[in-house]
């Protein structure tokens, strides 16, 4: 028996007669997700339907191709089903040496083998009659839709008043070049305000008893110039980080990953700058608004925190030992993350320190794969602390947000 993949069916061809028969893999696949094919595994081989595949078999999924071997791992731990277990999938994966759906696929899979019926789809001559079928523009038929004002057409438009403004700011151009009032400004006000007798009074203290630009010959007070305002010491908030190497964020990686959205693991960031800051400074620009954040001092110690500078402190990133608070000014863990936003950052396919399961915090979840969720993450954590600090500002009286 030859054995070869034409689309998305299965070609059997028999040495003896000659024969062709057809097994449609999609079926043996759908039979396989709803628990009416049973598939056995004999070495580098799926037996499936009566017949056996070589695992390597590529398989054409909504004009994507995948590995036999994907997509029976991908249904055996049930990722087709709504909130389906992740993990004991990718250790599968790992154990089998499979190759894991990829995740910008993983909906296509699951959406596919979940339909009670597989799509129709337009093949290529359809899809080509379809567009040979639309009428060009201008034959009947074509609805057409008429843009009717955009910027271009308002300027090009048949209007008068671009003299009229670019004829006011050339008077308020001379006006301020020469010192004096423009000459031709009339809005067509009541013209009894004109006749109006003006208060000596008001006069002198340069009010406009007309309306604006109005006032004619009357004295015209300068402009007070505004009182400087008192220069306001900016308060630079703290974020603690773990101060152990084996912490998924510490002193050598932080500024890549919380300012530039780039992950890297605490060893590669040691190769590259072995030299450990006992403080940094980060910029987040380009994730936060509050102007409170725009600088933030990164310390991975506590002990020479002064009284003054506990206020200062709105972030802390989590290890999971308690030994982490030793140094901190309340001793109580849940006070601690009552006045301070904690953060827990880890691999989605790894187990967590037990503390982590039981403590109340924000966890943020790495991808091993998908190093594009990164950036992602980065915005998620900035987001977050912007909203509870700005929460816990609001709710703080001014003295106490002073450290008076």
């Amino acid at each position: 028996m030859l054995r070869s993949l034409v689309g998305s069916e299965m070609c059997i061809r028999d040495r003896s007669t000659g024969k062709t028969t057809q097994q449609p893999m999609e079926a043996l696949l759908r039979g396989f997700a709803d628990g009416t094919v049973e598939v056995s595994v004999h070495g580098d081989e799926l037996e499936m339907g009566g017949q056996r595949y070589d695992k390597a078999l590529p398989v054409s999924i909504e004009e994507k191709t995948f590995e036999l071997a994907q997509l029976w791992c991908f249904l055996s731990h049930g990722q087709h089903k709504p909130g389906a277990e992740k993990k004991e999938y990718r250790r599968a994966c790992r154990t089998g040496k499979i190759q894991p759906v990829k995740i910008l696929d993983v909906q296509t899979v699951a959406d596919y083998f979940s339909a009670e019926e597989p799509a129709e789809r337009p093949s290529k001559l359809a899809r080509e009659e379809v567009v040979a079928s639309i009428p060009e523009e201008g034959k009947p038929g074509m609805q057409t839709e008429k843009l009717i004002r955009t910027y271009g057409s308002v300027l090009l438009g048949p209007c008068e008043y671009k003299q009229r403004v670019f004829g006011l700011l050339d008077e308020l151009f001379h006006r301020a070049a020469k010192g004096r009032e423009p000459t031709h400004v009339d809005y067509q006000r009541d013209k009894a305000w004109e006749s109006r007798p003006s208060d000596p009074g008001a006069t002198a203290l340069g009010i406009d008893m007309t309306g604006s630009n109005m006032l004619g010959n009357a004295t015209t007070l300068k402009p007070l110039k505004p009182l400087p305002s008192p220069k306001q010491k900016q308060v630079v908030p703290i974020l603690v980080v773990p101060l152990g190497r084996s912490a998924m964020v510490n002193m050598f990686n932080v500024r890549a990953f919380l300012e530039q959205g780039k992950y890297e693991t605490v060893t590669q960031s040691m190769k590259r700058n072995p030299k450990k800051e006992s403080k940094l400074f980060l910029r987040p620009k380009d994730f936060v608004n509050d102007p409170r954040l725009q600088v933030v001092e990164v310390i991975d110690s506590v002990k020479n925190l002064k009284e003054k500078d506990w206020p200062r402190v709105v972030g802390v990133l989590v290890q999971g030992p308690t030994w982490q608070f030793k140094d901190w000014k309340w001793k109580d863990i849940p006070e601690i993350f009552n006045r301070v936003t904690a953060f827990h950052v880890c691999w989605d396919d790894e187990d967590k320190n037990e503390n982590i399961l039981k403590w109340s915090f924000k966890i943020l979840q790495l991808n091993k794969e998908y190093r594009g969720k990164d950036l992602t993450v980065a915005k998620l954590f900035w987001t977050h602390l912007e909203e509870t600090t700005r929460k816990k500002q609001r709710g703080t009286p001014k003295r106490k947000r002073d450290g008076h």
